[in-house]
């Protein structure tokens, strides 16, 4: 609402100022009608219409790149809630996980084998956590990239790349601790 606000009073500033110069200078413009004067109002009105001009280019690509930031957040939102080995790894680290009431990781048991309701824990397979950290770590690029807004990913993946993180330090699997900085941007 501020925006739109703000481009109104910078459109009408730039109308005003162009309208009070050229009430300013109308008699001199008809009384001499020499090409000079002519040339000059011209070339005035030229930049004042170029500076509109690049003034709303600008917001228009600033207004894309945002747009595009959120649907390329949401994609990766949806890819998230609809690939199988993903939701395997993520169930797999909520559930040997002991949060505090703030909702801050306590503790890591990789080695869980039920869950608070006696239900069996699948641990997932070597590929199904690859294609996790595969996940995180393409997040993590798409942020340095400046494609996705940092603080927004940070709110929905950060719990699950610090669980990750703190499971690659116990895990004796050695594949996949190569990556341990590359999606540090969650962390």
């Amino acid at each position: 609402m501020q925006k739109r606000m703000k481009n109104k009073f910078f459109i009408l500033s730039c109308f005003a100022g162009l309208l009070g110069i050229l009430c300013a200078s109308w008699l001199d413009i008809f009384s001499n009608e020499t090409s000079y004067t002519i040339a000059s109002m011209s070339l005035f009105v030229s930049i004042i219409a170029l500076i509109i001009t690049n003034y709303f280019t600008v917001e228009n690509a600033i207004e894309l790149r945002s747009y595009n930031k959120k649907s390329l957040f949401c994609n990766y939102c949806a890819r998230f809630s609809n690939d199988k080995d993903v939701i395997k790894v993520a169930e797999w680290l909520l559930n040997i996980t002991e949060l505090d009431s703030n909702g801050c990781i306590k503790e890591v048991y990789p080695k869980k084998k039920k869950d608070d309701k006696g239900k069996t824990i699948t641990m997932p397979t070597r590929f199904e956590k690859q294609r996790f950290l595969d996940f995180l770590t393409e997040i993590s690029i798409m942020i340095k990239s400046d494609l996705l807004e940092k603080d927004v990913v940070r709110d929905y993946f950060s719990l699950y790349a610090s669980i990750f993180n703190k499971v690659q330090q116990t895990d004796a699997n050695i594949c996949y601790k190569q990556h341990n900085t590359d999606f540090s941007e969650l962390l």
